[in-house]
Order: C-alpha cells, then sequence, then structure tokens
C-alpha cells in the first residue's frame, strides 16, 4: 500500500515539474502494482479460505492496523473486496469488544490501533469510530503525561515491556485519527468529507467550530450546530478548490436541505454535496 501510494504521489510530483515521461512511465507501474497487490490478497484469501483482509500474504494474517493503512492512504481503494474489508472490522470490534468486556481473557493490546478509527469514519462507521476513540482517552497512560505506551498492559504495573514512553509515532495516529472526524480529503474525486466523524452531543449548544483548518485543498472552516429537533445548520467558509461533502451526525434522514436559503438537490439520506464555499446549510430531518 506505502508502494503503491508513493508511485502515485512520484508521477504526480513528476507531472508537476515538466517530467511527463517519467510520470507516465510511474503511473504505470501503480497500475501494474496495483492490480498485482490486490489479486495477491484475493488468491491469499482464496487459498488460506479467508473472510478478512489478511495482513500480509507471506503469513495469511489478522492485522486489522495494517489494513487500516489501506484506507488512510488510498482513501477505500476499490480493489479491495468491500464485504472481507467490512468483515476485518467487524471481527476486530466483536474480539475488541470481549476483551474489553472480559469474556476474553488479555493480557495486552497495542494502542496502535488508534489507526483503526480514522478507517472507520471513511468506512462511514462512525458509532464504531467513537466507540473507539472514547475508549482510548480514557485508557491514557501514565494519565498525567497524556499519552500511550506501545504496548498497555491489562496489569498496569505488570514487570512487562511497554515500548517508548512517550510514542510519538501512536501520538501522531491520535492526531490524524481525531482530524478526520471534523474533515478528510478523498483524492479519488477531489472533495473533502466533513463532520463524518462527530458525535450527536458536540453539536448541541454551540456545537463544533473549525477555524482555518489546513488542508490538501485550502483552509478550511466551519461551524455546526443543532438548532432544534431535526434541524442542523452549518456554516462554511474558506479558499477551498474542492467538493465539498456534508456527513454530520443526524438522528434520522435527510428529508431536505437548504443552501443559502434555496432548496437543494443535491443531497442523499445523510449527506449534502456542495459545489464551493462559502455557504450556509441548513439541513432537517423532521
Amino acid at each position: 500500500f506505502w508502494a503503491v501510494r508513493g508511485l502515485g504521489d512520484a508521477a504526480y510530483l513528476a507531472r508537476a515539474a515538466g517530467h511527463e515521461n517519467s510520470a507516465q512511465r510511474w503511473e504505470g507501474l501503480v497500475t501494474h502494482l496495483a492490480a498485482a497487490l490486490y489479486a495477491s490478497i484475493e488468491a491469499t484469501r482464496a487459498e488460506r479460505k479467508l473472510d478478512f483482509i489478511p495482513g500480509s500474504i507471506e503469513w495469511a494474517d489478522f492485522d486489522p492496523t495494517a489494513t487500516a493503512n489501506a484506507i488512510y492512504l488510498l482513501d477505500v481503494p476499490e480493489g479491495l473486496n468491500r464485504r472481507a474489508l467490512e468483515q476485518t472490522f467487524d471481527k476486530y470490534l466483536a474480539d475488541w469488544r470481549s476483551k474489553r468486556s472480559g469474556a476474553v481473557p488479555s493480557a495486552n493490546y497495542t494502542p496502535y490501533e488508534i489507526r483503526i478509527i480514522g478507517a472507520l469514519v471513511r468506512l462511514g462507521r462512525r458509532d464504531a469510530a467513537l466507540e473507539l476513540l472514547r475508549f482510548f482517552l480514557s485508557d491514557r497512560r501514565p494519565q498525567a503525561w497524556n499519552q500511550w505506551p506501545e504496548i498497555a498492559w491489562q496489569d498496569h504495573k505488570a514487570p512487562a515491556h511497554v515500548g517508548d514512553l512517550p510514542h510519538t509515532w501512536i501520538a501522531a495516529e491520535y492526531l490524524l485519527a481525531v482530524r478526520c472526524l471534523f474533515a478528510y480529503e478523498r483524492e479519488a474525486d477531489r472533495s473533502l468529507v466533513l463532520a463524518a466523524g462527530l458525535a450527536r452531543d458536540w453539536i448541541e449548544g454551540e456545537g463544533v467550530r473549525v477555524k482555518t483548518m489546513p488542508t490538501l485543498y485550502g483552509a478550511l472552516s466551519y461551524s455546526l450546530r443543532r438548532l432544534e429537533d431535526g434541524t442542523l445548520r452549518f456554516e462554511l467558509s474558506g479558499a477551498v478548490a474542492a467538493k465539498i461533502i456534508l456527513r454530520p451526525p443526524l438522528q434520522a434522514p435527510l428529508r431536505s436541505v437548504r443552501v443559502d436559503g434555496v432548496e437543494c438537490t443535491t443531497f442523499d439520506s445523510d449527506s449534502v454535496t456542495l459545489p464551493s464555499l462559502p455557504a450556509e446549510v441548513i439541513c432537517i430531518t423532521v
């Protein structure tokens, strides 16, 4: 996944620098490598009779943190079997919940799993993403340091390896995860997806405010709050050269949307698409 992303970025940079021949050659490599990667995943799944995406071809291991990298680096790749992808995270969540409840004994876990939060947001699984976020925030170690070790033991005083403290790789994963709750880029169609990981209770009262957030497409500012039952108000601004997709936390499917006071038709049950900013958006579900 890193190689597919890296070659794709190399092709982009080569074209931007005027090296068209190199750009075309690297784009060809991306196409061939991606096809081989996805074919090898499916061959491994068939040979080993796996209903999930394996973390590696050689081991055919269950490693959802590795699979989450594919989502971070490549959005939700079309080459990955979507049913197997969903099953990967279903399996992870079932295992994680059974360990947290004590139904299944577990000596430790790795907070690298924070990476899965962002993957769940991109897959449209807001509630599961927030469930993980709340757990990890409750299990920072030591609490006063406001961070996580590489390995977190059930027995906090266990005489066992915990890795680096503070562990800035995990801290970086946390920052990336929290960022995507508010906004993330979807490069396949040059769009920004907003509010896909926000919790319903966050938009009560004064709601949520984002100020000059850096994105690949320009600085973004927005506010989101609930006006009354079933009505949400977005105010968006910024010099953003991208399509904007709003995915607010709803209690029911969207029934109508107004943009700058005019009825909007570019929406479905849970999202609204805007062609440009600034905009005031009223979302109604009742």
